[in-house]
């Protein structure tokens, strides 16, 4: 009994793995296929890394109704 659903589980798992490499196929196909519709490489279709966007020597303090407004 406990092998025949370790096997019923196996099985469902390795068809829900099948479902989902087609899928990544399926969607690197689109992405490929859109990026020559817009005329991009990868590289400019990429996100973007990260950015500083501020430099701080200390952590702020709190902010509560009295702070300071600029």
């Amino acid at each position: 009994m406990k092998d025949d659903l370790q096997s019923a589980k196996a099985a469902g798992l390795a068809e829900e793995l099948a479902e989902l490499r087609a899928l990544t196929t399926q969607l690197r196909a689109e992405n490929t296929r859109l990026l020559r519709l817009l005329e991009l490489t990868p590289k400019q279709a990429a996100p973007p890394g990260p950015i500083q966007t501020g430099f701080f020597e200390a952590h702020p303090g709190p902010v509560d109704r009295r702070s300071a407004r600029r």
